[in-house]
């Protein structure tokens, strides 16, 4: 399995309250996202807890992955 790293230029706290007034890219609009995931459905037998969910991390926001996805 991949693994990826990278540095947060900023702490946060962790509350929502942070991202609420930040444009998603603020400055340079060249930045590149870090990952994508497209189209993304995850099913636990008959039961679908994720349904073509579409994200990206862009640098300098940070997030822990596990093995499991969680």
């Amino acid at each position: 399995m991949a693994k990826i790293v990278w540095a947060a230029s900023e702490l946060s706290t962790g509350l929502a309250r942070d991202l609420a007034n930040k444009p998603s890219k603020p400055g340079n609009t060249n930045l590149v996202d870090v990952f994508t995931c497209e189209n993304l459905t995850k099913r636990y037998g008959r039961i679908v807890a994720l349904s073509s969910v579409t994200l990206s991390v862009e640098p300098g926001l940070v997030g822990l992955l596990g093995p499991n996805g969680a």
